[in-house]
């Protein structure tokens, strides 16, 4: 498998069209590992010791990168709230 490059399209977010119809927003690979390492490293100050709580939907992209992604990439424990 070839590495992605940071200008590669990593998924399509699609917006809910409140000014105007819906469309499909592009997120890089680069993008998105941006967002988590900031997330991760300055914002929450995430360690592998820490414990996530998901109660943030994942099919949203703030779920996705302020729970999800900055779990991963600290190595911390996610717990997931149905």
């Amino acid at each position: 498998m070839a590495a992605a490059d940071e200008a590669d399209v990593a998924g399509l977010l699609y917006t809910s069209g409140t000014t105007g119809r819906p469309k499909g927003a592009a997120l890089t690979h680069g993008g998105l590992r941006h967002n988590t390492e900031v997330n991760t490293v300055q914002v929450q100050r995430m360690t592998p010791d820490d414990v996530v709580v998901g109660c943030l939907p994942l099919f949203h992209i703030f779920g996705q990168i302020c729970t999800m992604s900055v779990a991963v990439r600290a190595g911390a424990s996610l717990t997931l709230v149905p």
